[in-house]
């Protein structure tokens, strides 16, 4: 998804705008453009668990349901 929707951020005057803007604030490179897609490709899921260890804490994770759910206890 990330890599094929991102031609969508680049349909507008604005949008192509905003994403040289974006660039330049996070200083990525002039060739950020040609790097991007092969950079997300390359996150393997051990580094995708490694992050969410460091980040997340399901200890404080809230669940809400809504409706009338079934078979709950």
């Amino acid at each position: 998804y990330l890599t094929g929707s991102y031609p969508l951020a680049f349909d507008s005057n604005a949008k192509i705008a905003g994403q040289m803007m974006s660039v330049r604030q996070d200083e990525l490179g002039v060739d950020y453009f040609d790097r991007r897609n092969a950079l997300i490709e390359a996150v393997t899921l051990e580094d995708a668990n490694r992050v969410a260890a460091e980040f997340l804490q399901p200890d404080r994770f809230s669940f809400i349901m809504v409706g009338q759910p079934e078979g709950l206890d």
